[in-house]
């Protein structure tokens, strides 16, 4: 059995003339390099079983050939935690087989065909991923076979060939189900091509590549065949992806001919990482399977735009960035990063036409005012510039000047006077300046007033980063005293990393120890003090009671006659 999951090729199984096989080998087809899993848990060795992707990396399989036996089991092969897994059943099971095939659409596995302890079958079954029951289904089939191939293309399920060693025959139709309408339908095939079973089949941009294959135990063959569906990108790739000349291109996180399954990660990867090919790769700070794991680093340092979690639980800060967690900025990415509208240079902000302000944060004003026809242009001692409108009707001529604010503020009381003087037909000057606008201004801010720049605003990724760690700090949150930096956080409850533990996390395993120790030693130490008062007790009361018994003798021989 092969099974491709991601971009690793795992092959389980299989037998040699003298044996059962029961390892796993996985090829790393970037680099197409071979190795051999090391699994947790139990399998038993088995060949002409057959198996089929589900999400999150797991491998189902189903029946096959064992030492005991057929088998009728479906077991788990884990290809992100390395173990094997046997789920709940409910209701009755298939009966037991072998060379039959699976095939996911959706959630359903869909099984037919093989041959069980009595003989080959055309039974059809479904098993529900949701409800963990097998269903058989009850309308017409292909005939009877077993070593037939299946292949999914979108919704429908398309199969080649097969034999029935019971009646030593073999066949070379096609036949395709469609797994929305659940009917099966023959397709006519002009080709010859000769009966068999054994072959290998698969999908390229619609169209179905067959090589190889058996006639039973007599011949083998070699050649090589192609059959068109008319269909190169199904269910116009689902929405998630584009049609090319290969078929469907999927977007990242979807993948099968027709982009219709997500290669989803288990638990979202804790929201601390994403997921590629079925597996997370985690965000600076955390590690594991799920990135279920924090290192540790300092406020984790801060945030993965800032600086990364080094597995030694040291930050190493980006460039720009300083502090044990990448909190504090260098002078000159303060300087870049407060400089709004205009550049950095030598730690000073250097601002765009337009803008002024020590951070170049505040727009330059803009006096607009209108001189009458007979004086042509106003003679404001302000700074102006002189510009013609060449497509008004009238001979007034508008005429613009930007001015600091100082130099406005000094020349407001002379300026408005001299605008009284020339009697002009409209002014356009800011309230801040303490005139005010007699006329309609919209006309003029319409087609003389300066366009105001656009606020600086943050590129998308890292406004997506930004939410993101907001999130994963609510998450974390949830939990007491954050895990105390030593565990992830996961529905309000701590999970501690290696050599931690307590609710948040807060006690060392080795401080426990030599706790407990401590406790012990204490404990020797009353106990000898209790034991020592009592014998010390009972030495002194013997020794008062010989005393008391000589000086009593003593006394008598004194009385004496």
């Amino acid at each position: 059995m092969a099974i491709l999951v991601g971009h690793n090729l795992y092959i389980h199984g299989g037998s040699t003339f003298t044996s059962l096989l029961g390892d796993v080998h996985r090829l790393d087809l970037r680099t197409f390099e071979w190795s051999k899993l090391d699994l947790a848990g139990t399998s038993n060795p088995v060949a002409y079983h057959a198996g089929v992707l589900h999400n999150h990396g797991l491998i189902l399989i189903y029946g096959g050939y064992t030492l005991e036996g057929l088998s009728n089991e479906l077991i788990i092969l884990d290809t992100i935690n390395k173990h094997w897994g046997y789920p709940a059943i409910v209701g009755l099971k298939p009966e037991a087989r072998k060379l039959h095939t699976l095939n996911r659409v959706s959630e359903k596995i869909w099984m037919f065909g093989g041959e069980t302890s009595q003989s080959t079958t055309d039974e059809m079954w479904y098993f529900d991923l949701k409800l963990k029951h097998w269903y058989q289904f009850t309308g017409t089939v292909p005939t009877s076979r077993h070593g037939h191939v299946i292949k999914t293309h979108g919704s429908k399920l398309y199969l080649f060939g097969g034999c029935n060693s019971s009646i030593r025959k073999c066949y070379a139709d096609t036949h395709v189900f469609d797994t929305e309408k659940e009917l099966w339908t023959q397709l006519d095939d002009s080709e010859t091509i000769k009966s068999r079973e054994g072959q290998g089949v698969d999908f390229l941009a619609g169209k179905m590549y067959l090589f190889g294959g058996r006639y039973l135990m007599e011949k083998v063959y070699g050649d090589f065949w192609s059959f068109d569906t008319d269909e190169p990108c199904p269910n116009d790739c689902s929405g998630n992806g584009a049609c090319g000349e290969s078929g469907c291109v999927c977007e990242s996180g979807w993948s099968e001919s027709d982009c219709g399954t997500k290669t989803a990660c288990r638990l979202d990867c804790n929201d601390h990482g994403v997921c590629d090919e079925y597996e997370c790769v985690c965000y600076a700070g955390y590690y594991g399977n799920y990135c279920q794991g924090l290192i540790g680093c300092p406020n984790n340092c801060t945030s993965a735009t800032q600086g990364t979690c080094q597995d030694s639980a040291e930050c190493e800060c980006f460039s720009g960035y300083t502090g044990d967690d990448c909190s504090m900025r260098e002078d000159w990415k303060l300087c870049e990063d407060l400089c709004l509208n205009g550049k950095c240079s030598n730690l000073e902000c250097k601002c765009k036409e337009g803008w002024v302000g020590t951070y170049c944060d505040i727009a330059e004003p803009v006096i607009y005012s209108a001189g009458s026809s007979t004086t042509g242009t106003t003679k404001s001692k302000l700074k102006v510039k002189e510009e013609e409108d060449s497509e008004s009707e009238s001979n007034t001529t508008i005429v613009a000047s930007s001015v600091s604010y100082s130099k406005a503020a000094k020349n407001q009381d002379e300026a408005a006077e001299e605008f009284k003087e020339e009697k002009s037909l409209h002014y356009l000057i800011p309230e801040m300046f303490g005139f005010v606008d007699a006329a309609d201004p919209t006309i003029f801010y319409a087609k003389n007033l300066r366009r105001i720049p656009e606020k600086h605003v943050k590129e998308q990724w890292i406004e997506d980063i930004e939410d993101r760690i907001e999130d994963r700090e609510d998450a974390i949150k949830e939990c007491v005293n954050y895990c105390s930096y030593h565990g992830s956080c996961y529905s309000s409850i701590c999970y501690c990393e290696s050599g931690y533990t307590g609710d948040d996390c807060e006690i060392k395993e080795d401080d426990i120890e030599k706790g407990v120790k401590i406790q012990t030693v204490l404990l020797i130490i009353i106990f000898a003090a209790i034991i020592g008062c009592i014998f010390g007790g009972f030495k002194l009361n013997k020794i008062l009671k010989e005393i008391k018994m000589r000086e009593e003798s003593k006394i008598e021989q004194e009385n004496l006659p």
